[in-house]
């Protein structure tokens, strides 16, 4: 197992705890009691539980990912998930990126990468089409406010938050560095309210949180506006982890789609994964400190990002039962496998218009591990196909 990286005689030290997260996804053997500040409590594990991992520490520079992919080849490794999309749209054979994954491809190791999260939109917004790769769509959230709205340092200056619950919206800067900028203002907590196109998801913060839609975070403003003379309350009640939420699974609205921008005959992309509230291994403490829950090497993120370490799990859970098979039949196992249909039984939902996704939101559909193990029939294809 492999993410993108640059080999070096020093340990790998993950400085945004981005990569620690992604690769305990696709690997890592069980570890039970799993949270994050007491929250999603349980076993947790990576898809191939007992998959060997080779990081390999880099920039995001494209000389760094590319010198990677070498050290990659040179060690043997049976799987490529890179969890980062390319810089900027273009010709596909003429990006350094692109070009050094299929040579990744032709020494027959499976490559595994992102869709990207510049959704819902189809104005040609889909990372990584290339036909040697599986990018997978991810469910996310993003927001626009102007800067008091969104909590910027220095807009907080004008209120008194302290002891009070503060309404902030997303975007502009991370949602945890807002809790921190309300937290040092002396608030008892806050809510976080998305724009019109995602819902909530969890992230351990520094103070009480409660993530809101849009439409209940309207509500919460109306509520304010129309208490103008007198001082609203709130209260924020935890209940713990909650479990099955329908429909799902669902297509994300900022989940990147296609069609191929490059070549319309080539459908992208290619499946489903899960992206959404991923709890995974983490490289310090989250949470207020001190706390004995925040020393916990956990955390939830959402994102493409979690999204494709699942897929590259399932590849090298593939591989280890069928070791002779080739990247494409991988591909091909995983994606003939996968179904459209959610736990209900209905087609899956596109989040953004509450209506069934197509073929550009979804691939082929929701992976299903189980399934691409034994697939029946599967297709092959080398690097001479692809670039044809």
């Amino acid at each position: 197992m492999f993410l993108a990286g640059k080999r070096s005689a020093l340990p790998p030290v993950d400085g945004s705890g981005h990569g620690t997260h992604a690769a305990s996804i696709a690997a890592g053997n069980f570890v039970d009691h799993a949270s994050v500040l007491g929250g999603a409590n349980g076993t947790a594990s990576g898809m191939a539980a007992k998959a060997h991992l080779a990081i390999y520490r880099a920039s995001s520079s494209t000389a760094d990912l590319l010198k990677a992919m070498d050290q990659a080849i040179i060690d043997g490794v049976t799987v490529l998930s890179v969890s980062q999309g390319t810089p900027e749209f273009g010709q596909v054979f003429r990006h350094p990126l692109t070009i050094g994954i299929l040579s990744v491809v032709e020494n027959e190791i499976f490559a595994c990468t992102v869709a990207g999260n510049e959704g819902p939109s189809r104005d040609q917004n889909l990372d990584h089409s290339e036909p040697w790769l599986l990018p997978l769509v991810y469910p996310g959230i993003n927001g626009d406010s102007d800067d008091a709205e969104q909590c910027i340092r220095d807009s907080l200056e004008y209120i008194d938050g302290k002891g009070k619950i503060v309404l902030c919206a997303v975007e502009t800067i991370k949602d945890v560095d807002k809790g921190r900028q309300v937290y040092r203002e002396g608030a008892a907590g806050m809510i976080l309210m998305d724009d019109s196109r995602g819902d909530p998801h969890a992230e351990g913060h520094v103070l009480p949180v409660s993530y809101v839609s849009f439409v209940d975070g309207e509500k919460i403003k109306s509520c304010i506006r129309s208490m103008k003379d007198s001082t609203p309350n709130a209260t924020i009640v935890f209940k713990g982890t909650q479990f099955g939420y329908r429909p799902s699974p669902m297509v994300a609205t900022i989940s990147s789609r296609g069609p191929n921008f490059l070549n319309g005959g080539i459908l992208k992309p290619d499946v489903l994964a899960p992206g959404v509230n991923i709890l995974g291994a983490w490289p310090r403490a989250v949470g207020p400190n001190p706390s004995e829950l925040a020393i916990a090497t956990f955390n939830i993120k959402t994102g493409t990002s979690m999204a494709a370490p699942h897929a590259s799990g399932i590849a090298a859970l593939i591989k280890n039962k069928h070791p002779s098979w080739s990247p494409a039949y991988i591909r091909s196992a995983i994606i003939t496998s996968a179904t459209s249909l959610d736990l209900d039984g209905n087609p899956i939902v596109d989040e953004n218009t509450g209506s069934p996704a197509d073929i550009f939101d979804i691939g082929a559909g929701q992976v299903r591990p189980w399934a691409a193990m034994d697939p029946g029939l599967i297709y092959d294809l080398d690097a001479g196909d692809y670039i044809g």
